[in-house]
């Protein structure tokens, strides 16, 4: 197995981060679609490798999922607890997408 630091001089670490990035907004685009009916459903291509990954189930995508938009009130505090009860802590700095 290589080091971290051997990873990332090949550019792999923000490679992966961006291919879990894009696998995470795909599953929140299904999740959302999955709860309109009134569409015909997606034709999604993958192959046989991506198929058999594990991944979250459709329900803790949709729980763990907070929309906000343009015009909405939230108190910073509430925002604050809630994104640290699914998991997330304080950054210095955020360097890469994910």
């Amino acid at each position: 197995m290589q080091s971290l630091a051997r990873r990332m001089e090949k550019g792999c670490v923000l490679s992966c981060a961006g291919v879990i990035s894009e696998r995470l907004e795909t599953l929140v685009a299904l999740t959302h679609h999955a709860s309109r009916i009134t569409h015909p459903a997606p034709l999604v291509v993958t192959s046989v490798v991506a198929l058999l990954q594990r991944t979250f189930p459709a329900g803790t995508i949709r729980d763990q999922t907070r929309t906000l938009t343009c015009g909405d009130r939230v108190d910073p505090l509430d925002l604050v607890e809630w994104v640290e009860e699914q998991g997330y802590g304080p950054e210095a700095q955020v360097t890469q997408k994910g």
